[in-house]
């Protein structure tokens, strides 16, 4: 019996490590209990082998699998994490929830705290999560590549639903409504009134890639990306394009 971890969710570690400036990647693959175990290696009746979406049989998925992943990390990240994680869990309609088991943070305050994907419910974590990320798999999903979009989307960027739903091509991109650059401010917008638009895909297009992919949608990545300019120019570093860092990027003066 053995208990290895499936490459893409060793390059997603990776990926996850550098997500954050903090970040150490701190486990993959245990021999024994819980999901960083395979099912081989897990106990009979053990809390990770006993769901629906981990039994093999009756299950077809791999038994030989690890299903976790652990990221340590400074205080200021793993708070920023676990906001990122509680905006998917806390919303029952969030197609990213079916691909995990659960996760086990820190929100900054109190003891740290485990969120069950599949019961919806929460509990008390061990306490080394308040220093270490954990993010459980549900072992069916350890091999569906959907998963590490998921993940990818839910730790590491800020996009809502409605923006995740337009990159995967699950919904069809917002007709742009007229937004000529220069002619409106561009701000973060929590919930599902996220800006989108001709002029947004302008700023991200033009600042590059410390804006992440150009996708007309103004999310944190956005805001990250205009603040590295505005203190590049030196401007006021607000993460806002309002006419002042229009007039720098337009190279004219802007008024509105």
């Amino acid at each position: 019996m053995s208990s290895i971890a499936y490459q893409p969710m060793r390059d997603f570690a990776t990926e996850w490590d550098n997500g954050y400036p903090s970040a150490v990647f701190s486990g993959i693959v245990a021999l024994s209990g819980g999901y960083h175990a395979s099912i081989e290696d897990s106990r009979v009746g053990s809390y990770s082998v006993v769901r629906v979406d981990d039994k093999a049989p009756p299950g077809t998925w791999p038994r030989n699998l690890s299903a976790a992943i652990d990221m340590s990390k400074n205080t200021s990240d793993m708070v920023k994490e676990f906001w990122r994680v509680w905006r998917v869990f806390s919303n029952p309609a969030d197609p990213r929830r079916v691909f995990f088991n659960a996760y086990d943070g820190w929100d900054g305050s109190g003891d740290a705290v485990r969120l069950d994907f599949v019961t919806g419910g929460q509990s008390w974590a061990d306490r080394t999560h308040t220093w270490h990320g954990h993010l459980e798999w549900r072992r069916r999903h350890v091999t569906n590549p959907a998963s590490y979009v998921a993940a990818r989307s839910m730790l590491l960027t800020d996009e809502n639903v409605a923006a995740y739903l337009v990159r995967i091509g699950a919904a069809p991109a917002p007709t742009p409504t007229g937004n000529v650059p220069g002619t409106r401010t561009l701000r973060v917008i929590d919930g599902a009134g996220m800006l989108h638009g001709e002029d947004v895909l302008f700023v991200q297009k033009y600042i590059g890639w410390r804006c992440g992919t150009p996708d007309g949608w103004y999310g944190n990545g956005t805001a990250n990306g205009v603040r590295w300019y505005q203190g590049m120019r030196g401007i006021q570093v607000d993460g806002e394009v309002g006419p002042v860092t229009w007039t720098h990027l337009l190279q004219r003066a802007v008024t509105y």
